[in-house]
């Protein structure tokens, strides 16, 4: 493949020429669902509770109380309209194997966007061994793997924003623009933020076109336009504010953000960037390489003028939600695998372009250059296996405290298991938590107050910029009534608060003496709780052991 500029070539024009080749039967067995299968088995015990939070809201909306997380209460804490009516349905399961079957969902979404962003790979003109290597990297991504697994919104994302791109790389954007914006429109409805990255496509769309047909050439984006009203007025009317509540919780200064937001870039795509010795250091070094070759293809595909350019508007736009939002606490790089395929293809793109420049100069050294390319390109794509594993065979069942109890966290899988057992020595109180996944779920019924500010609007409006961070709002000197969680605690009424031991201040009494220690629990891997209740308030289960 020569990288020379050509002459400028519109979605129309090349519309036959970019959709037509598909991966063979071999390549779909071997490169494509091999790999996937494999690290689907390595990673679906991987998870992080927030899979819950939008099952509760689920509940409610199919028992006739709404979108809401406590009844009454109108505070929209799921980030994705589309993923709420999903999970609608997914609650219909028994109650116990929600959780399970929403990670099938999103593994059959998972599924569904491997073989979009294979067919845009098959339909880049790269040679064959770069196709073959960029199948097989986006098969045995443990960033794709994880997402699957995480039962959240990620996957249908990918899928919807993978199937956008190639629609506009096949040039479908003239010749179908209603379908194409309708894609569109579901890639926001599926996530608000996706407004960006749809403006991104469509100023690409605009670059590419001819003049004279720029018009005609953007009208798909029309879809995300309606997709941006729809939720923003759906949002307004139930809540009063035009996004979730999600994003004012995780609303971090923009400073802050951009420093967050590049590690989240780094570590995302190599977790082992951050540890010392030959692991970090050989990780720091492929990260580079990946950094050099994804920028080298994104010039060269950007001065062709060649559809494949929007996989430039693809991945700049998610870098950007990245760098704005500070990056994400999960593990797996969820904000940033709907780039992945552009990714894959500006990177391979780059590595071709070195591998011409090689050939040129030195065309005995051709197959040397192809070997360490497609080299940087496995290894970039399995280095990460050795610390994201999290394989079936580590669950003690399907029901949902198996994968919880699994997860993946460190110490706070068995938290997020103990705490409902707590909970359970105070049947009928108003609690308020920083743990609100499978507490929330495992008494839907409860009223419950989110200290993260995630579900709660008051907190996530009112908390001060220096405590908001990517995971929700940190709690602080959460005992002192000068503060707005300790405010919010005694105007909610709440009867218990339950915290994250590494998080709580500790003191005997909080709130001015409003709350008392009730207990401190240590967990058998280092966790800890730290119960507080009113004075007086009554335990049912002191036998037990869990309440001194």
């Amino acid at each position: 493949m020569s990288i020379a500029p050509s002459s400028p070539r519109t979605p129309e024009a090349t519309a036959t020429s970019t959709h037509v080749r598909r991966p063979t039967r071999p390549e779909c067995t071997w490169l494509l669902a091999v790999p996937f299968a494999v690290a689907v088995l390595l990673s679906f015990a991987h998870t992080p509770d927030d899979g819950f939070i939008t099952l509760r809201y689920a509940w409610h909306l199919v028992h006739g109380q709404g979108p809401v997380f406590n009844t009454g209460e109108h505070v929209l804490g799921a980030s994705s309209a589309l993923h709420l009516l999903l999970s609608s349905v997914v609650v219909l399961a028994p109650h116990a194997y929600a959780l399970v079957t929403a990670k099938l969902v999103s593994l059959v979404f998972g599924a569904l966007a491997l073989w979009q962003a294979a067919l845009l790979v098959a339909a880049t003109d790269l040679p064959r061994w770069a196709r073959r290597s960029g199948y097989l990297a986006l098969a045995g991504s443990s960033m794709l793997a994880l997402s699957s697994a995480n039962a959240l919104e990620t996957t249908m994302y990918l899928f919807f924003v993978t199937l956008l791109v190639r629609l506009l790389v096949a040039g479908r954007a003239s010749a179908t623009p209603v379908a194409v914006g309708v894609v569109a429109a579901l890639v926001v409805v599926t996530r608000p933020d996706g407004a960006l990255l749809v403006g991104a496509l469509a100023v690409a769309s605009l670059l590419l076109a001819r003049a004279g047909h720029r018009a005609r050439a953007v009208r798909w984006a029309l879809g995300g336009v309606v997709g941006v009203v729809f939720v923003s007025g759906a949002t307004l009317a139930l809540t009063g504010d035009p996004f979730p509540n999600t994003y004012y919780a995780k609303h971090v200064p923009l400073a802050r953000a951009i420093s967050g937001g590049s590690r989240y870039l780094e570590t995302a795509i190599l977790p082992g960037v951050t540890r010392p010795g030959a692991v970090g250091i050989l990780s720091a070094l492929l990260w580079l390489a990946l950094a050099a070759f994804v920028v080298t293809g994104a010039v060269a595909l950007v001065r062709r003028r060649v559809p494949m350019a929007y996989t430039v508007a693809l991945v700049g736009a998610q870098v950007l939600f990245v760098l704005e939002s500070g990056g994400d606490w999960m593990r797996g790089g969820r904000f940033l695998v709907p780039a992945l395929v552009g990714l894959v293809v500006l990177a391979l793109t780059g590595i071709v372009a070195a591998v011409d420049v090689v050939a040129r100069h030195r065309p005995d050294l051709r197959r040397s250059a192809i070997v360490a390319g497609v080299g940087m390109m496995l290894a970039v794509t399995f280095v990460p296996w050795a610390t994201e594993t999290a394989p079936v065979w580590r669950l003690g069942g399907v029901d949902d405290d198996a994968f919880v109890a699994a997860g993946g966290y460190g110490q706070y899988p068995a938290v997020w298991s103990t705490v409902p057992d707590v909970l359970a020595c105070f049947p009928g109180t108003r609690v308020a938590t920083t743990e609100i996944g499978n507490v929330g779920w495992s008494d839907p019924h409860r009223p419950i107050l989110d200290l993260r500010g995630l579900t709660d609007s008051v907190i996530a409006h009112d908390a001060p910029d220096s405590s908001r961070r990517v995971a929700g709002i940190a709690l602080g000197d959460w005992s002192s009534l000068d503060s707005v969680i300790g405010r919010r605690i005694v105007d909610w009424r709440a009867d218990v608060v339950v915290l994250l031991g590494d998080e709580a201040s500790m003191p005997p009494t909080a709130l001015g003496g409003r709350y008392v220690e009730r207990a401190r629990l240590r967990l058998a891997d280092g966790g800890t709780i730290e119960v507080y209740t009113r004075p007086g308030l009554p335990a049912s289960c002191t036998e037990r052991g869990l309440l001194g």
